[in-house]
Parts: structure tokens; C-alpha cells; sequence
């Protein structure tokens, strides 16, 4: 555990989770957009991709995300914690409102953040509470 190549391996698993997450931010936005935004929630597609496309490009690119913050996850690390609740946010956003599939990663985040939460004594509360808002 405490040998370099650990922690450099946590480092590189982190910066592709990160990388990931990004590619994930344009099909993320045209599904919300698509789905949500009254200004162009008649349109068939935005950026080329419609919202079904839109939705599964960014499932599988938060996903990937998640795999690599889950290979990069820290026991000593709270932050790495959160790093995995927030991807798990992001990927229940990208599901049907109310859906099980949106409630489970939901649920999978809260539970991950109250424990980052109590550990860090209150750190990531406004987190939570945005979750659970």
C-alpha cells in the first residue's frame, strides 16, 4: 500500500477519471438541455446528438469515470470518496427522473458521502445537502 507506485497509480487513475468526466460534459448538457430546457425542448437534436444519444454516450463516459475514481479510491482519502459520490451524482442525473436506476446512484452517493462527511467531521456537508435537497 505505502509503495510509490501506489500512490502514482492512484494519481494516473484520477487524472483519467477526470478526463473522462470531461469528454462527458457536452452530450451531459444536451441531454439536460433536450430533456429539461424550455427553450429548445422541441428541438430533435443539439451538437448533432439527440437526447437518447446524448443520454448513452454520457452513461458510458461516466461510468468509465467511475471505474477509474474507484481504482484511484484512498481509504485514508476522503476526497477520493467524494471524487466517486459526485461521479455517481453525475450519472443519476443522466437517468429518467425518479427512475430506479437515478435513485440507486442517489442512494450509492449518500451513503458514500456521510461517510466522507462524518470522517472529515462536517467537510462535505453542502454536498450532501445539495444531494439530498
Amino acid at each position: 500500500e505505502d509503495h510509490p507506485s501506489v500512490s502514482l497509480r492512484r494519481e494516473v487513475c484520477k487524472r483519467i477519471g477526470q478526463s473522462y468526466l470531461q469528454e462527458s460534459e457536452i452530450p451531459s448538457g444536451v441531454f439536460t438541455a433536450l430533456m429539461y430546457d424550455e427553450d429548445v425542448r422541441g428541438e430533435e437534436k443539439l451538437h448533432g446528438l439527440t437526447g437518447p444519444q446524448a443520454q448513452e454516450i454520457a452513461q458510458e463516459l461516466i461510468s468509465s469515470a467511475l471505474k477509474y475514481f474507484e481504482w484511484a479510491k484512498d481509504e485514508e482519502e476522503p476526497e477520493s470518496w467524494v471524487r466517486i459520490a459526485e461521479a455517481k451524482i453525475s450519472l443519476g442525473n443522466m437517468y429518467e427522473v425518479d427512475s430506479a436506476e437515478q435513485e440507486e446512484c442517489y442512494a450509492e452517493a449518500e451513503k458514500i458521502l456521510s461517510k466522507a462527511n462524518n470522517v472529515t467531521n462536517g467537510k462535505y456537508l453542502d454536498v450532501l445537502e445539495n444531494l439530498l435537497g
